[in-house]
């Protein structure tokens, strides 16, 4: 996958492998999707919904507040839903 940087993530063991979550087609728009944002909106992402960490724990390893967190994730969520309605 080109375009993609990689981030040190812990394992997920028992995940089941993408492609009984997604058809290669969907498992190629979300990667291109998250291929598109900029690296600290996709560290953002990935830290909640594939490393599982809580907000204060995002805080902590970005540096920032929870609060931050908060409206970061908000607003990349948002606009990866007005890329979607867009499509």
């Amino acid at each position: 996958m080109t375009g993609v940087q990689t981030c040190a993530l812990p394992i997920l063991e028992g995940m089941p492998a993408r492609e009984e979550i997604f058809t290669s087609d969907e498992y190629r728009s979300a990667s291109e999707l998250l291929a598109s944002l900029p690296e600290l909106d996709r560290t953002y992402l990935l830290l909640k919904y594939v490393s599982g960490l809580k907000n204060t724990e995002i805080a902590r390893a970005i540096g920032t507040n929870e609060g931050t967190v908060r409206y970061q994730l908000k607003r990349i969520l948002g606009k990866i839903k007005v890329r979607g309605d867009g499509q």
